[in-house]
């Protein structure tokens, strides 16, 4: 029997523009949901990352911190409910390439399976919209109805991606491609046949079954790159 093929793909500057925990956590400020205090603090850590001051380890760390903070106290239903108002805001972020890519991995017989630091409550809404076959997100404790103030899973750092491959990334299965941005996407681009890295020319440069490509890619280009990483997968694991 053919093991069953999976994509991993990373969110954030991989299939959507910038960090959607800032747009949400500010959305939801806006609407009296999230600490105010904690918004601007993840707001600020972003900033600080892009102008260089923070480094990618400190943001994945302590941005999803501020973000269980903020949630503290919130009810998860009415959470849940605004975050489809904020995805019918915010998908014009999705790159241009990103369904079309997603739409094609499936009609490869190829499930595509995120991992992000992203919050699992906007991960969901698009894992209907985009069909997704599982995802990894952000999330925060639940008792009770509402959200505790402590992280569950943070799936930002490279540590926890690694260990959520490494638990739920069944070893049948054929990670026949990666795509992500950063070295914390390491482990789900170092286990893969064929990997696509958007925006990052630097992170393995050299490598003979990597491509690399910019966020400007067309569908058009999605189609042809994805092509030809099928290539390169196929000729990996004959």
């Amino acid at each position: 029997m053919k093991p069953p093929l999976i994509a991993l793909l990373d969110w954030d500057n991989t299939l959507s523009q910038g960090f959607t925990i800032t747009r949400w956590a500010a959305f939801l400020a806006a609407r009296g949901l999230f600490r105010s205090a904690d918004a601007q603090s993840i707001a600020r850590y972003i900033s600080d990352y892009a102008g260089g001051t923070v480094t990618y380890s400190q943001l994945a760390s302590n941005v999803p911190e501020h973000y269980a903070s903020g949630l503290k106290g919130q009810h998860v239903e009415r959470i849940e409910h605004e975050a489809r108002t904020f995805v019918n805001s915010d998908a014009h972020n999705l790159f241009a390439f990103t369904a079309t890519l997603v739409t094609e991995l499936a009609a490869a017989d190829i499930s595509p399976i995120v991992i992000s630091g992203a919050p699992t409550e906007i991960l969901a809404v698009y894992r209907e919209r985009l069909h997704l076959s599982r995802i990894w997100g952000v999330e925060v404790e639940k008792v009770n109805g509402r959200y505790a103030g402590a992280l569950s899973t943070n799936p930002a750092t490279r540590a926890t991606k690694q260990a959520i491959i490494d638990a739920e990334v069944d070893r049948s299965w054929q990670v026949v491609l990666a795509l992500g941005d950063s070295e914390s996407d390491l482990p789900l681009l170092s286990i893969a046949s064929a990997r696509l890295i958007v925006d990052n020319p630097t992170l393995m440069p050299a490598h003979s079954h990597t491509l690399h490509a910019s966020s400007r890619m067309t569908p058009a280009e999605a189609k042809q790159t994805l092509r030809e990483l099928l290539q390169i997968a196929s000729g990996e694991t004959k």
